[in-house]
């Protein structure tokens, strides 16, 4: 059966999808009625359009690897930091035999100021934030994201870079209408003016807040 819509698809829309892609796609029409979030799959597409040649990707939010084993193939290398311990144990299990991936178990603050002190020469690096608390057992700090902590860290290796790209995950829930649920995110005007204030720009892509030099 799945089998059939996959090639109904690929007549109708020109979509070859795999099995796994189709299987979120039907996941994601039974539980989110085609809504945000996006399935993995549709992600790893603005990955790909937002990719720059020759980068590193620092992701934060392992949570299962999912979207670090993709960029590690789009990618010279990618650094990724959880801070819980127990998807910490799991993403390192999933990513097993991947080389250019370095796991790092600790909270963003400190994971990004590790990583960017390490870097030698200038590179093309590409963030990928996506550390929110979201409820049941994803880590808690201090904030339920410090994606505000993160992008003031950034700005402070602008020289480092030759040319970057940040994107921030579920930018939906960056919102007012939004403040009413458990977890509280900044507004995405914080987002917008630390943007403006560093003369930078910025697009949306299916959930996904863009950053760009």
């Amino acid at each position: 059966m799945k089998n059939f819509i996959k090639n109904i698809l690929k007549k109708l829309l020109n979509i070859n999808l795999s099995i796994e892609q189709l299987d979120q796609l039907l996941i994601w029409q039974n539980h989110n009625s085609f809504r945000e979030p996006f399935p993995q799959f549709v992600k790893e597409k603005v990955f790909q359009e937002y990719n720059l040649d020759n980068s590193i990707w620092i992701e934060t939010g392992t949570y299962r690897g999912d979207s670090t084993a993709f960029l590690s193939t789009i990618s010279d290398f990618v650094y990724t930091i959880e801070p819980s311990e127990k998807y910490f144990n799991l993403s390192s299990k999933n990513l097993k035999g991947i080389k250019n991936i370095q796991l790092i178990n600790d909270i963003s603050e400190n994971g990004i100021k590790t990583i960017l002190d390490s870097i030698d020469t200038r590179r093309n690096v590409c963030f990928w934030l996506d550390g929110h608390f979201s409820g049941a057992d994803t880590f808690k700090g201090q904030e339920d994201t410090p994606v505000m902590k993160e992008l003031h860290l950034i700005s402070n290796y602008f020289d480092k870079f030759i040319n970057f790209r940040i994107l921030i995950d579920d930018f939906r829930l960056f919102d007012s209408f939004y403040n009413n649920k458990k977890e509280k995110y900044p507004d995405k005007s914080e987002l917008i003016n630390w943007v403006e204030n560093n003369s930078l720009k910025w697009t949306i892509s299916r959930d996904i807040f863009l950053i760009y030099n």
